[in-house]
């Protein structure tokens, strides 16, 4: 039998299971791991969970049930990258039913919208460290990673080395190309080398219609932006709205006819937090609706640009979602 819980981290996950019934075989450390963190669990203690349930699949690494619990408590735990793994670990184990990989393969869909992807580049054989922990060897699965910049690195079967930055981002996959086809010291010049040809100047080019103007592409960016912002105050919105409904469960009938209670002032907070963070949300939407429409309109009917104008200086414009206190909008600006 489980026992049902509620997830608290931002995802959109609206509840799981944990694997209640006492463990079958296995040391007695993992167990007293397994029930300890059932414990925790029970007190809403995640984090001492997580720690517990990590223990129990470092004693017992093929148990299915404490990786199952342990990605479950890594996920209330804002720990995405590790419950990711966990799951599509889970969800590939021969010895789980398919009923519970269905089950797991949800929590990857989900889990995979708040955390980003580094698809390697490489030749075979060659051992790839992303921000110094090791992955193995290519070819190899795309890695998840945590959004945000990563460092990649690449080391072949003859001790070569390659190093990337790659910036991964939510729902996206990027990739880190490693290329060993030359080397890296070989565009060096030698102290023999023949001095350079002198510089040719060439006549500048004749004037040519422009591509796409710079302008759609920073509008279509700012409706990107702004429909990203909007996602994560939609976001808190159901999770202020799910915690308003948590106040009202846990209290008694009529609890908020004194509204000074402190229970009563949480429910009040939370409502007004989730109102608030939805109409942002949805004021956010329109703002990117807007953005996007400029954008179309921009690349129909944007003139070419004089060739002298390029020669002086390329137009640049800039544009961006303002949010803050009593105000909401675009923002623009630049040289025109």
């Amino acid at each position: 039998m489980r026992a049902l819980g509620h997830v608290a981290t931002g995802l959109i996950i609206t509840s799981f299971a944990l694997f209640s019934m006492p463990a079958r075989a296995g040391s007695s450390q993992a167990n007293a791991r397994y029930e300890e963190g059932h414990v925790f669990a029970k007190k809403h203690d995640w984090e001492n969970a997580r720690q517990s349930f990590a223990q129990a699949v470092l004693l017992e690494p093929n148990d299915m049930r404490y990786l199952w619990n342990l990605a479950l408590s890594e996920s209330k735990t804002h720990h995405e990258v590790e419950a990711l793994r966990h799951f599509r670990h889970y969800a590939h184990h021969p010895q789980v039913a398919s009923d519970d990989k269905r089950e797991a393969l949800h929590y990857v869909a989900e889990l995979e919208r708040h955390t980003g992807r580094i698809s390697i580049d490489a030749p075979k054989l060659v051992q790839i460290r992303v921000d110094d922990e090791a992955f193995g060897l290519t070819p190899m699965d795309a890695i998840d990673v945590a959004p945000g910049v990563h460092t990649v690195e690449g080391k072949d079967t003859h001790g070569v080395s390659r190093k990337v930055i790659v910036r991964a981002i939510q729902a996206a996959f990027v990739v880190a190309k490693l290329d060993f086809g030359t080397d890296p010291t070989a565009a060096l010049p030698s102290a023999s080398a023949p001095a350079p040809a002198p510089w040719k100047h060439d006549p500048p080019p004749s004037p040519k219609k422009s591509g796409p103007p710079v302008l759609s592409y920073i509008l279509a960016g700012t409706a990107v932006a702004g429909a990203a912002v909007g996602s994560i105050f939609l976001t808190n919105a159901y999770s202020a709205a799910a915690d308003a409904r948590s106040i009202r469960g846990a209290s008694p009938a009529g609890f908020c006819n004194d509204r000074s209670t402190g229970a009563c002032r949480s429910l009040i907070d939370a409502n007004d937090s989730a109102s608030t963070r939805a109409s942002v949300s949805t004021a956010l939407f329109v703002t990117a609706g807007v953005a996007l429409a400029g954008a179309a309109v921009a690349w129909i009917v944007w003139p070419a640009p004089k060739h002298h104008e390029r020669a002086v200086g390329e137009r640049r414009t800039w544009l961006a979602p303002a949010v803050g206190e009593g105000q909401l909008g675009i923002a623009a600006g630049g040289t025109f």
